[in-house]
């Protein structure tokens, strides 16, 4: 009897310790998968300063210089609202081709360069930067473009 006894406390451990690696195995995943989508969804674009001291602007193609568009942003509160525009966007999946770039200068001498990139559908731009694409809503970032003195006609819808 105290046979049995040792080998049903002996498969009841077995099978506690088999119990709490499949806890652990369904567990693991979850908390990965949950770490993902914190980062997709809070985690923006990474920028070298906090208040840029200028913004050149620049729309069209690097091949043909006619359609070109180029612009020096220096008003330093138009500056910082085109940051927290950039700042505020979303990761997503995929990109399309490039349309322009905005280089971001700051006082200590360091230079962001931010691809800005035709729009996605449902009303958002999209950025690359920090090896990622992101997406920000078309008309409130073509707002702050336009009181900082960018002609938006250049930007496509």
């Amino acid at each position: 009897m105290s046979t049995n006894f040792k080998f049903l406390v002996a498969r009841q451990k077995s099978g506690g310790t088999v119990r709490s690696l499949q806890i652990v195995l369904a567990v693991v995943p979850l908390i990965l998968i949950g770490g993902c989508f914190f980062y997709v969804e809070f985690v923006g674009p990474q920028f070298s300063g906090t208040s840029p001291l200028a913004i050149d602007v620049f729309a069209g193609h690097y091949d043909s210089g006619t359609n070109a568009y180029r612009m020096s942003i220096t008003n330093r509160t138009a500056c910082d609202a085109i940051l927290r525009e950039f700042r505020q966007a979303h990761w997503v999946f995929g990109s399309e081709a490039q349309m322009g770039t905005f280089t971001i200068r700051y006082d200590n001498s360091k230079t962001d360069i931010v691809l800005f990139l035709h729009g996605f559908p449902g009303g958002y731009y999209s950025i690359v930067r920090s090896g990622g694409t992101y997406r920000m809503p078309i008309e409130r970032f073509r707002k702050v473009l336009s009181d900082a003195g960018v002609d938006v006609s250049k930007f496509p819808d």
